[in-house]
């Protein structure tokens, strides 16, 4: 039977069939966009929480070995200032993410006592602050002084130069009145976002491309079925 000789009723039937397809398929789309959205944002925000998670590790991690110097000096085993020698070198040791990742510490004075970059070490830090104006070692001392907390604020890098946004968890070692902190830069988390948007956005669109061609073959064969 050719088009010329569809009835009306048939071409009622036909628009009504494909416009309740297109709907049921805009329907699919629709959720699955919503689906990919949150399944991005889980990803989002579990890489942050295990981003945040290996910065307590590694500050509790850099505190429990200031923890056993210090003890080794109660013992009487080393003297007080080897004791506060061999654990500020222990604290710069410890480095992660191919070296980017380091260990630093800043006494009660804001006073810079243990750094990779040995230039900043004798340091007064009060007054340091970054290019927003965050005077990151006086909220580094409060977050210490609160039981543990996160810091953010701009810093170089030991490999570069310019500063990059930096999030870091202190701790604070009251017996020497010290704030032994560890950070991240953002960036690098935020590169792991970005790896996590983009499968989800691959996965959106074949899963828009399987719908759609699904509700093109059916409204095919339907047509068909009008048709026959």
């Amino acid at each position: 039977m050719s088009h010329k000789e569809l009835n009306p009723a048939k071409k009622q039937l036909l628009i009504i069939v494909s416009a309740l397809i297109f709907v049921l398929v805009t329907v699919e789309i629709v959720q699955a966009v919503v689906l990919m959205k949150d399944i991005s944002g889980a990803f989002e925000g579990t890489i942050r929480q295990y981003g945040d998670k290996s910065l307590k590790d590694a500050t509790q991690t850099a505190v429990s070995v200031v923890q056993m110097y210090y003890e080794r000096y109660l013992d009487g085993k080393i003297t007080y200032d080897e004791m506060k020698e061999d654990a500020k070198e222990a604290v710069i040791s410890i480095r992660y993410d191919d070296g980017d990742g380091y260990c630093w510490i800043d006494d009660g004075n804001y006073i810079c006592i243990a750094h990779p970059n040995t230039k900043f070490i004798g340091l007064d830090r009060y007054n340091t602050h970054d290019d927003n104006r965050v005077y990151f070692i006086r909220e580094i001392i409060k977050a210490g002084d609160s039981g543990g907390g996160f810091t953010e604020f701009e810093f170089p890098r030991l490999k570069t130069n310019g500063d990059y946004g930096k999030r870091a968890y202190t701790l604070k070692f009251a017996p020497l009145n010290w704030y032994i902190s560890t950070g991240e830069y953002t960036d690098d988390i935020d590169a792991q976002v970005d790896v996590a948007n983009k499968i989800a956005r691959d996965g959106l669109v074949k899963i828009i491309s399987v719908i759609a061609i699904v509700g093109l073959v059916m409204i095919l064969d339907k047509i068909k079925d009008i048709f026959s």
